[in-house]
């Protein structure tokens, strides 16, 4: 991980233990240089730096049944209820938007 981001990662880090998203967050944090180095427009390597953290964190703001129920699976194909757009997504998304920007370290912003 870039030394830059590491302690705005440790204040994300409680939000991301649901589903395991800590672990999944952290290994893809290598590819970022990858990604960033594939693109042939310019990128703001910082948005990408906090996309990549914050990308799984709003699965802690979900209780389980809101989480198994947007995960449902009959079998192998998803379920009609997983593939549908969730309603509470958007305002879900801003409110972690907004409490999060409070926590961002302005040399990130």
């Amino acid at each position: 991980m870039d030394e830059a981001y590491r302690d705005f990662f440790k204040v994300v880090l409680p939000f991301l233990h649901a589903r395991s998203t800590d672990v999944h967050v952290a290994t893809c944090l290598p590819f970022i240089k990858d990604l960033i180095q594939a693109e042939t427009e310019p990128v703001d390597e910082r948005v990408v730096q906090i996309a990549f953290i914050l990308h799984d964190s709003g699965w802690s703001q979900m209780s389980e049944l809101e989480i198994a129920e947007s995960l449902g699976v009959t079998g192998l194909s998803l379920s009609g209820q997983a593939i549908q757009p969730k309603p509470g997504m958007p305002s879900l998304a801003n409110r972690w938007r907004r409490k999060f920007w409070k926590r961002i370290p302005s040399s990130l912003r």
